[in-house]
């Protein structure tokens, strides 16, 4: 797990670096990227949005004005326990860079901060 959190706390350093405008929202969205070697293979793409609504669960849904992945940014690593604890980890790395990261300041100059996988519910680690 250390080496997975100094991963994470890098790459969102590099990619906070990234986006040069001001968003509502950011989300961290989880891939699975299974393959005949391992299913225990994820990728996290983090992206901002220009409009947040609390009450819409499909918020993180759009294109944003700014993902890593279209910058071929994406982080990829492996947790073994599956999609759950993959969840749980990358729930614990958030909140630990939202208390103690380069950049958790501009984060929470948004109205929230989420995480989850691209194709499910959105949690709110950090909301105003």
């Amino acid at each position: 797990m250390e080496n997975v959190k100094k991963q994470f706390d890098e790459w969102m350093n590099a990619e906070m670096q990234q986006v040069k405008v001001d968003a509502a929202a950011y989300c961290v969205l989880i891939y699975e990227e299974a393959d005949e070697e391992s299913d225990d293979k994820y990728s996290v793409d983090l992206v901002a949005f220009d409009e947040y609504d609390e009450y819409d669960c499909d918020w993180a849904c759009g294109d944003g004005i700014y993902a890593s992945h279209c910058n071929d940014r994406l982080l990829y690593f492996e947790i073994e326990g599956g999609w759950e604890e993959c969840l749980e980890q990358v729930e614990t790395l958030l909140e630990d860079y939202l208390q103690q990261g380069q950049y958790s300041t501009a984060l929470k100059n948004a109205e929230a901060v989420g995480y989850g996988f691209a194709d499910g519910d959105i949690e709110i680690a950090y909301s105003k």
